[in-house]
């Protein structure tokens, strides 16, 4: 499923690296579904840093409703920080860094 962010992450290096180490093609999918899923636990901490509590609720059901919607980024940008792609972006930068060095 596409999210918002989608456009913003750059998963290549990693996907390759999947592609080239996993074993089997049961494995690769699981290597995909937890990538996808370290990924957006990096960028809901980045957007719930930068947004106040008082509009974590408020955000999780807007996305909730439509995960794929261009607006929740017009949104964050409101609400959280007008920088707000960047920041997701130099955070899963540093974690698609982060893995490749240690793998």
């Amino acid at each position: 499923m596409r999210l918002f962010y989608d456009h913003l992450i750059d998963k290549t290096k990693l996907v390759k690296l999947i592609e080239e180490k996993g074993k089997d093609f049961e494995k690769k999918i699981g290597l995909h579904k937890v990538l996808d899923e370290i990924i957006h636990a990096a960028v809901l901490d980045v957007i719930f840093s930068h947004l106040d509590k008082n509009h974590h609720k408020e955000f999780l059901v807007l996305m909730h409703k439509n995960p794929r919607s261009a607006e929740l980024l017009v949104y964050l940008k409101l609400k959280a920080h007008p920088q707000i792609e960047d920041k997701i972006r130099e955070k899963i930068g540093d974690l698609r860094d982060k893995i490749l060095k240690e793998i």
